[in-house]
């Protein structure tokens, strides 16, 4: 199992000796925000973290294709790929709390499909004819209707050139899904899913046998896609401490999978009653800190969602997981409050010395897993 940390907000002076602490401590990636309005520019903090590093994977988290058109969104992530040796991976979706603070909703999943092999071509170096673009020129007139004398010397389609130069292989895509129509899409599309439903099995369990049944009706190796899991986890033997410092990310979580207002994954009924009223609650002002929206988490939804309690209970949640099926999980430790350093502190060096090497130690063995 890879384990990639969240990198959240922060100063950008802080991101090249935490980068280098990271990849110290022996993380397999990191997973940078992508949401203009809350947090520093992701592709500037990638471009510090590779120069600072020399093995650790490097990825959005999570990008999207609407507040980035998609030959934007190709350049950046390759330019970052060489900067650091091959090492970029572009996490996307269709954009949650970076378009809410446009005034936006996420976008169409159809165009998402459509923008997937639009970036797919673009990061092979490959033409991409201009009315695969459509969904991103509505807001300016074409060469031909704004200058009809020069559209002869006009390109007559659009591609990356500088990639043509370009030694290395495309960066991975790995694409962020809750509802069974990006599941579905990512696994035809990406070169790896990863689930936003928590920790939960069933969830979880749904998702994976919904990204292999899609490969399997598409042709593809049901097992020949790598599959991960966002979550966060606070180890610690005080469970309320717990509780409150993943309160917020669960949350965040909880909202993918109630969009509309109802529950897109299978649940039981009281999960399903809790996100149903915590979508209709959320706070998109508050997103990512404690609120209205934490307030409608129950301490057994909290419990379920995330991965709390001592660090052999951690060990054990994250096995079982792995034998669901997992590939990766990208972790976030807790959501700082004031004065709750020391706290954060114990729970990473927790993680990082106790759970992932034996983690590690245990998947790393032959085993049989469900998944």
């Amino acid at each position: 199992m890879e384990f990639w940390l969240h990198f959240p907000a922060g100063p950008l002076s802080e991101v090249v000796p935490e980068a280098q602490d990271i990849e110290r401590d022996g993380w397999d990636g990191i997973a940078f925000e992508d949401t203009q309005n809350l947090s520093p520019d992701p592709f500037a903090r990638m471009a510090l973290g590779a120069s600072a590093t020399s093995r650790i994977g490097l990825s959005t988290n999570v990008s999207n294709p609407v507040t980035r058109h998609p030959a934007a969104l190709s350049t950046a992530i390759s330019t970052i790929h060489g900067i650091s040796g091959g090492r970029a991976v572009l996490g996307i979706g269709r954009g949650d709390s970076a378009l809410a603070h446009l005034g936006l909703s996420p976008m169409p999943v159809s165009d998402f499909e459509r923008s997937l092999r639009v970036i797919r071509t673009y990061l092979r170096g490959d033409e991409v004819d201009y009315q695969d673009l459509e969904p991103w020129s509505h807001h300016a007139p074409t060469l031909r209707e704004n200058r009809p004398g020069e559209d002869r010397e006009s390109p007559r389609s659009s591609r990356i050139h500088w990639l043509q130069n370009s030694d290395l292989e495309p960066p991975k895509i790995d694409v962020s899904a809750t509802g069974p129509r990006v599941i579905k899409i990512g696994a035809i599309l990406a070169d790896r899913v990863t689930f936003a439903v928590g920790a939960s099995h069933v969830p979880l369990t749904w998702s994976i046998a919904t990204a292999r049944a899609a490969r399997a009706a598409a042709g593809l190796d049901p097992q020949g896609l790598p599959l991960g899991a966002f979550m966060t986890i606070f180890p610690s033997e005080d469970l309320e401490a717990g509780r409150r410092f993943a309160a917020p990310f669960v949350a965040g979580m909880a909202r993918f999978a109630a969009f509309n207002g109802k529950a897109v994954i299978p649940l039981a009924e009281p999960q399903k009653q809790v996100i149903e009223s915590m979508a209709s609650h959320y706070n998109m002002n508050r997103h990512g800190q404690s609120g209205a929206q934490t307030s409608q988490l129950t301490p057994e939804f909290i419990d379920d969602a995330a991965v709390l309690g001592p660090a052999e209970k951690c060990v054990q949640r994250l096995v079982e997981l792995f034998d669901l099926g997992l590939d990766r999980v990208v972790l976030s430790v807790g959501t700082p409050f004031e004065g709750s350093g020391r706290e954060l502190d114990d729970a990473y060096r927790r993680l990082v010395d106790e759970v992932i090497p034996q983690v590690r130690a245990v998947t790393s063995s032959p085993r049989t897993r469900t998944g």
